[in-house]
């Protein structure tokens, strides 16, 4: 699954679709296969965590109010981002835009513009030889409201997305196959509740399949507006569900840039375990 807000007055990283985060979100898609009814263990995977938070906004670290070398911190409007999310069977890489008329750290209308690729495997029985790859794009726009305060925030996106799959083979199960336009909706909210502490929360949906996506975090501040700290993420639509748990890294000084890294594993409703990587990259201009 990124965020339209900051912490302590300063702007997030995306998340995941509408904003980025992968939230490591900015559009996740992958376990989203339409209506499969494959056998017990097909192995859905969950290339969607980014189609379904990269594309709507997320929540990550915090971005300071201060003075760059560019311009004043208020004064920027623009947020470009960067995310990844992999696990054994998908892979999916987003970038967007988001634009904020009124300024960082100020309650807004907001927009934003996503864009993003990958694939996905899968197979109809747990020991089937052969798998079904997919490869999967599209893109997004959304518009909302941010609200914030200096030690908490709200925003709410919605907007139209299109995606186009791909199978290697025909798969009549499938019905995702093509291309699909649909209606996404998203909540980003964060907190500081303590000096030092950051909490974030998020959740999208979406019309594809009743695709659904949601994150919490808490970190502890161990540098200037670098958080460390556990995540909680679950995925779902109407045919598949996976949990994460994992350890997040939000707002890594890089240069000109804040990075996010998320580790962890990844619990599928068909009983599979096995890990997942998430990262992003952002920058406000």
């Amino acid at each position: 699954m990124a965020s339209f807000q900051g912490a302590g007055r300063g702007d997030r990283a995306p998340q995941s679709g509408f904003g980025n985060r992968v939230d490591v979100g900015p559009i996740r898609g992958g376990f989203r296969r339409g209506r499969v009814r494959p056998g017990p263990a097909s192995g859905k995977c969950a290339l969607a965590p980014l189609l379904a938070s990269i594309v709507l906004a997320g929540a990550a670290a915090a971005d300071p109010l201060r003075q760059t070398e560019d311009a004043p911190f208020a004064l920027r409007r623009l947020l470009y981002f960067s995310s990844l999310d992999v696990t054994r069977d998908n892979a999916y890489a987003a970038v967007g835009m988001r634009f904020v008329p009124a300024g960082a750290g100020s309650s807004s209308l907001i927009g934003a513009v996503t864009a993003g690729s990958g694939w996905y495997r899968y197979r109809r029985r747990r020991r089937a030889k052969r798998w079904f790859h997919a490869a999967i794009g599209g893109a997004g726009i959304a518009a909302g409201y941010r609200f914030e305060r200096p030690r908490y925030g709200v925003t709410v996106l919605a907007g139209p997305a299109v995606e186009h799959q791909t199978l290697s083979r025909p798969d009549p199960g499938n019905a995702a196959e093509g291309t699909r336009v649909a209606a996404r909706g998203a909540l980003d909210t964060w907190a500081k509740p303590a000096p030092r502490i950051l909490a974030t929360g998020y959740v999208s949906a979406s019309t594809f399949d009743g695709l659904w996506y949601a994150r919490a975090f808490a970190g502890h501040e161990v540098r200037p507006d670098l958080f460390v700290g556990p995540e909680f993420v679950g995925i779902g639509n109407d045919s598949y569900n996976e949990r994460r748990i994992g350890a997040a890294l939000l707002g890594a000084p890089l240069g000109r840039l804040r990075g996010n890294l998320s580790v962890g594993l990844r619990l599928r409703g068909d009983g599979a375990r096995d890990g997942y990587l998430t990262g992003g990259l952002w920058r406000r201009f």
